[in-house]
């Protein structure tokens, strides 16, 4: 009996493959800036989303911004947070509330804010910035989300240029992967699936984004 897989099979596989290789967050808190930038653009689809700033002036609470497909009016801000994993440093509900409070002086007011840190991702943390949000959107004020490093890794494998241009040597892993799995199939080609890829909020690349081969 020939094995046969949806290409979809594949694409979720190849995120598992690269997830299980555990992603090092980066050792610096300037790289990882610069890790967020490029990953944000990606989300937002936005080419023109930028750091705030440099280094020594105030930043209120937001180290990279940008707007959805870059057009603006609205924005979306980060707040990009290292710590030393090594040492099994957290970050803290103290830390959110103080960074969401600088973030409030942001101008124009944002639409949306992200907490991003290397840290673990945090149940504890993430329940504050549940709580925060819906306090915080029934007086007509922007949400806000929490994301650890967890959560950082899994939105790197969905977005590849980020990947590739931080872990390469993770990004060029996954073609092989597929070759295996298809010698293991047996088959030259897959068949057709209404799969799609998962999506992140705010994420604007998702409807342009083309589905894996064989999908339709």
């Amino acid at each position: 009996m020939r094995l046969r897989r949806c290409a979809c099979h594949v694409v979720g596989l190849q995120k598992m493959d690269a997830r299980e290789k555990q992603i090092a967050a980066p050792k610096s808190w300037e790289t990882f800036e610069d890790l967020c930038l490029a990953l944000f653009k990606a989300i937002w689809n936005d080419p023109l989303a930028q750091k705030n700033g440099r280094r020594g002036q105030r930043q209120h609470g937001v180290d990279v911004f940008g707007s959805a497909d870059g057009s603006g009016p609205a924005f979306f801000g980060v707040q990009c947070k290292g710590k030393d994993q090594g040492l099994g440093a957290q970050a803290t509900v103290r830390e959110l509330e103080e960074e969401l409070a600088r973030a409030e002086a942001w101008k124009p007011p944002l639409a949306h804010w992200t907490f991003a840190t290397t840290a673990p991702t945090d149940a504890v943390l993430q329940e504050a910035a549940r709580q925060l949000s819906a306090k915080r959107t029934a007086k007509g004020l922007f949400p806000v989300s929490v994301l650890g490093w967890g959560d950082i890794q899994a939105l790197l494998v969905e977005h590849r240029s980020a990947l590739r241009q931080f872990y390469p040597e993770v990004e060029s892993d996954l073609p092989s992967l597929i070759a295996e799995l298809r010698g293991f199939a047996g088959e030259r080609s897959w068949p057709p699936c209404d799969g799609t890829l998962p999506t992140w909020p705010h994420d604007r690349s998702s409807p342009h984004r083309r589905r894996p081969p064989g999908c339709r």
